[in-house]
């Protein structure tokens, strides 16, 4: 299978050049296979940006750098090479593919101008749909995350907090609403990429029931579409039988950050 993105997601490039970041090759050709009937051209990959690079032309673009790491420790190494990517390749998008759950990394992450963090735990139609927005200029981060890029007096602690749903919320956080044991079920099923038949032939449920609850999930979440709702669940780790019922916030592209067009600019120290 094959990961798919809209020619006209780049405004004024034909094929959109892309580095892939991985310690291990396997990873890095899987990913480079999935990208190969869509117009990203992988350009290079290694084990660290310098080694992705090394292919590339000295005066091409770049329009995209994804990274996946295997732990928080090759995450923390290799992120200061952002920023220099970034200073070097005017515009690219940077994503990153990582199970870490630290806040003070994640937050690092952000600051150097990522724009997206995903968990490696993803279905290839979420990552194809991630990919298109990130593009198209959206961020797709952790709603803690984003929070306090938009409020940088915050301390980590709160990060912390305000990532785990299942605490008190923060003060300027919208009410909880819980979604249901099945809407739970399901919204891990649409992660995993499953269409409504399969969903209700696995769940032994009419099609009809899984219509239902998908509108109910959409509606408490506050996303328009099953692929925003699966994109949500994983920026914010989500997983099915964390609880009998988890409690949400709904997303807000303004308050919470989920595909949030634009934020203030990372605040960086001079000769950062």
């Amino acid at each position: 299978m094959t990961v798919s993105v809209r020619h006209d997601v780049v405004t004024g490039a034909g094929a959109i050049n892309a580095v892939i970041v991985d310690s291990q090759r396997l990873y890095r050709d899987a990913l480079q296979r999935l990208l190969e009937a869509s117009p990203v051209t992988v350009v290079g990959q290694g084990r660290t940006m310098e080694d992705a690079l090394r292919a590339l032309a000295p005066d091409a673009p770049l329009h995209l750098a994804i990274y996946n790491f295997l732990s928080d420790a090759e995450m923390e190494q290799e992120l200061p090479n952002i920023i220099t990517l970034k200073r070097h390749y005017e515009g690219v998008r940077v994503v990153i593919l990582s199970n870490c759950l630290e806040p003070d990394l994640l937050l690092k992450a952000a600051s150097m101008g990522v724009e997206a963090i995903l968990s490696r735990d993803i279905s290839i139609d979420v990552l194809q749909r991630a990919l298109e927005f990130v593009l198209l200029g959206q961020h797709l981060l952790p709603t803690g995350i984003a929070q306090l890029l938009a409020d940088p007096a915050r301390q980590a602690s709160t990060v912390a907090a305000a990532m785990d749903t299942t605490r008190t919320p923060l003060p300027d956080q919208r009410r909880a609403t819980p979604l249901t044991p099945r809407e739970s079920q399901i919204l891990q099923c649409l992660m995993d990429g499953r269409s409504n038949k399969e969903i209700a032939r696995d769940l032994d449920l009419t099609e009809a029931t899984v219509k239902a609850h998908v509108k109910a999930l959409l509606r408490k979440t506050r996303m328009t579409n099953r692929t925003q709702a699966a994109i949500w669940a994983v920026t914010n780790n989500f997983r099915f039988g964390q609880a009998d019922t988890v409690a949400i916030f709904a997303a807000d592209p303004v308050q919470n950050g989920f595909l949030q067009t634009s934020y203030p600019a990372p605040h960086r120290a001079n000769g950062a």
